[in-house]
């Protein structure tokens, strides 16, 4: 049989030769076997494997229905000389005759894991030119591999699965330093390649922290989901039959997230493996670049076996220095709805007139997370106005906070790393003014409004933001009625009941409902603190206008740009995390009714 390695040339002589392969001449009926039997799969594995026929058995091929698809042979000679599946011709057209229970057929033989079946080896179909049929044998690629850890005088051994989603690169301590901080959030921390490698140009890695309390509260199952997350989760098999707890993210941003906000909004990325001291060595080079409560707060995970590898969304085509330059714009929307669940307290009602987010802002400046409030208003953003988007991108440049980020070429230009910049000075204006000379084309001290009406413009044209509202209104109840779901999923009395003195009629609708109620609001969560990247380049520095991308015409500048957007950040959200959005609700609602009563102002009520 050809190994997959093999050249053309031999493919063709191995054609010819009967010892070495099978070939069939489509223009006429073979001597040996028809077609239609070599095409026929098992249901099962027909759709995964296209055409690759060694998860087939023999029984398979030739089972006792199938008898009539083998030819009658030509001659005795003949017939005496092929075999299919170790016996004769005779002996098969014996055991047809007779009832027989088939052996397990070889996909099921060959499962490992969580994975789909593969096999060691499998035959591919190749067509040649002049009809005839090849069977190539090739290998496939290895699934699963042990990772050895010694530690505290033992050696440990960790089953590490590998799927068609995972590279089979391994990168080292030494590629360490090809790699630099970009950001962080927190759970993850983002690093941009540095280096010359092809495979790594215009890629960025996502790396998972470690508190350094060691808090990792939860009752977590050996797949990483605990059993009610398994219950909540149960329709996406991918995702609850995982054992492996790194790819959790990666599944959820797949199998959940990328379905409702768009394919080609969403790149779920790709693993790849990473040896335990290249973490360590990571961690030794990024800790300066990052900020210090950021890095007294966690570090480097470096139990990871490995991280995700994505597309940097802040450059065009994988980062060829030939399409320079390409600004990005990082932007987190917030919430863009205001709620109407009738189970808001009548002492909150001010929810349904005031968002979130402004409420937010006061507790914020309280606790000196900000110096100053911001202007900015979701409901602008999220409006489908181009006078109000137009408003909205103001505000965001004004007071960026950690909510708007400007990237040229991959490096951070405008905003800050961690908590942001809250106000944006006179100097930090001129020198933006300076760094968008090149590309915004237009005179001098205008050139940031041109770059606000280009992102406005951007917002109002996709239409993404209409996707990303529709999953933030999967949240119907609001937390304070999906609290008292919460708890009864985990059979536990409700400490809001209790806390309130009275029931709520949330804890009489069924089971089932009560985990849809869950799933949505956990997905809502997701999409109300996600961020949108939107990239630009202009289309005149003799750059071809590519069909995979949009295109935006600038009228106040007379200029041709082609943009992308992706939404970024769209991290699954723990169940036990239903306290936590309960008791922020509660503080954030605390801190501004008292602000007003300070104020001499009362609530609006609806």
């Amino acid at each position: 049989m050809e190994r997959a390695s093999s050249s053309s040339d031999s493919s063709s002589s191995m054609a010819s030769s009967s010892d070495q392969s099978l070939s069939i001449n489509s223009d006429q009926t073979s001597p040996f076997v028809t077609s239609s039997m070599l095409s026929r799969t098992s249901s099962s594995s027909s759709s995964a494997v296209g055409d690759y026929i060694g998860t087939e058995s023999c029984f398979d091929i030739l089972s006792a229905d199938e008898g009539n698809d083998v030819v009658s042979v030509a001659s005795e000679p003949v017939k005496s000389r092929f075999r299919y599946g170790g016996r004769r011709r005779e002996e098969r057209e014996a055991r047809a005759a007779a009832a027989r229970e088939f052996p397990p057929p070889i996909p099921l033989l060959a499962q490992t894991g969580n994975l789909l079946p593969h096999m060691p080896w499998v035959l591919k179909r190749v067509v040649t030119s002049d009809g005839r049929l090849i069977l190539r044998e090739e290998k496939v690629r290895h699934h699963e591999y042990f990772r050895a850890n010694r530690s505290n005088g033992r050696l440990t051994l960790h089953l590490v699965p590998l799927d068609d989603d995972m590279e089979e690169i391994v990168l080292e301590p030494k590629d360490a330093v090809d790699w630099s901080y970009r950001g962080e959030g927190a759970v993850n921390l983002v690093l941009a390649y540095t280096g010359s490698s092809p495979s790594f140009l215009g890629k960025m890695m996502r790396i998972q922290k470690m508190p350094k309390d060691g808090n990792e509260n939860g009752d977590k199952s050996e797949n990483g989901l605990t059993t009610h997350e398994k219950l909540i989760w149960g329709d996406v098999k991918d995702l609850v039959s995982c054992k492996n707890k790194e790819i959790e993210e990666y599944l959820f941003v797949k199998h959940v997230m990328r379905p409702l906000l768009g394919r080609k909004h969403v790149n779920p990325g790709i693993r790849l493996l990473v040896a335990k001291e290249f973490l360590e060595s990571v961690e030794k080079i990024i800790t300066s670049q990052r900020p210090s409560w950021r890095a007294d707060a966690a570090t480097v995970d470096t139990n990871r076996s490995s991280v995700l590898l994505m597309d940097d969304l802040t450059l065009f085509a994988h980062g060829h220095v030939e399409d320079k330059p390409c600004l990005s714009v990082e932007i987190k929307p917030k919430c863009g709805f205001l709620p109407s669940s009738s189970f808001i307290a009548e002492e909150n009602v001010i929810k349904k007139s005031i968002t979130r987010f402004e409420m937010h802002q006061v507790l914020k400046l309280r606790e000196n997370e900000i110096s100053e409030i911001s202007e900015y208003d979701p409901l602008d953003l999220f409006s489908g106005s181009k006078e109000r988007i137009l408003e909205a991108i103001k505000a965001l440049y004004t007071t960026p906070q950690n909510n708007f980020r400007v990237f040229l070429n991959g490096s951070l230009v405008f905003g800050g790393l961690g908590g942001g910049i809250c106000k944006t000075t006179s100097k930090v204006e001129l020198a933006f003014e300076h760094i968008l000379k090149d590309i915004i084309k237009t005179d001098d001290g205008l050139r940031a409004d041109r770059f606000i009406e280009l992102v406005a413009e951007t917002v109002y044209t996709s239409g993404v933001l209409d996707q990303l509202l529709d999953v933030q209104k999967l949240d119907r109840y609001n937390i304070e009625g999906a609290i008292h779901v919460y708890y009864d999923f985990i059979d536990q009395p409700c400490k809001v009941c209790r806390e309130l003195n009275q029931f709520s009629s949330m804890h009489s609708i069924p089971m089932d409902e009560k985990v849809n109620i869950l799933k949505e609001f956990l997905i809502s969560a997701t999409a109300k603190d996600c961020s949108v990247m939107i990239s630009f380049r202009s289309t005149e520095a003799g750059l071809s206008k590519s069909s995979s991308h949009s295109n935006l015409h600038l009228e106040t500048t007379k200029q041709e740009f082609e943009y992308k957007v992706h939404f970024i950040d769209l991290d699954m959200r723990p169940l036990k995390k239903m306290e936590v959005y309960y008791e922020l609700d509660k503080k954030i609602m605390n801190t501004y009714l008292e602000m007003l009563k300070k104020k001499g102002t009362q609530p609006q009520c609806l």
